[in-house]
């Protein structure tokens, strides 16, 4: 069944030239775990742990999202994780300024792995469950 969503992904997608794209997003790509130094770890989501990373040659502080291979074995879950990959790509490349881009993607023996950008503060959905942040916080 295709949704809203997966049909605007597909928009998406053919609005860009996905091989400048991945071309890009290679040569800026750490290729490996050892490029990181792990910090600490951030949290849980769907699909994946999160940990707060540190690129060694750069000194960038970013997020790590390691997703085990053998829960994307279902296609429908390999499925949102590749749609969730080109959304974070094209907030990478449009610069969009209320949500993290992909910074680039490898993989290990056991993990699929999304470097993110890193955003201090915590998780969004935690503080929107506990009643939103006070206004002047967000300005």
């Amino acid at each position: 069944m295709r949704t809203r969503f997966y049909q605007i992904v597909e928009q998406i997608d053919g609005t860009l030239d996905p091989t400048g794209l991945e071309r890009r997003l290679v040569e800026k790509a750490p290729s490996t775990i050892a490029d990181f130094q792990l910090q600490s770890y951030l949290g849980e989501g769907s699909f994946g742990k999160v940990y707060r990373a540190q690129h060694r040659s750069s000194g960038k502080v970013l997020a790590i999202k390691a997703i085990e291979m053998h829960e994307i074995n279902e296609r429908e879950i390999f499925h949102c994780v590749t749609l969730e990959q080109r959304i974070l790509r094209l907030v990478d490349e449009e610069q969009c300024l209320f949500l993290v881009g992909l910074l680039g993607s490898f993989q290990t023996q056991n993990h699929i792995c999304l470097a993110l950008e890193y955003a201090e503060g915590g998780d969004l959905a935690a503080y929107v469950a506990t009643g939103g942040l006070p206004l002047d916080r967000v300005r």
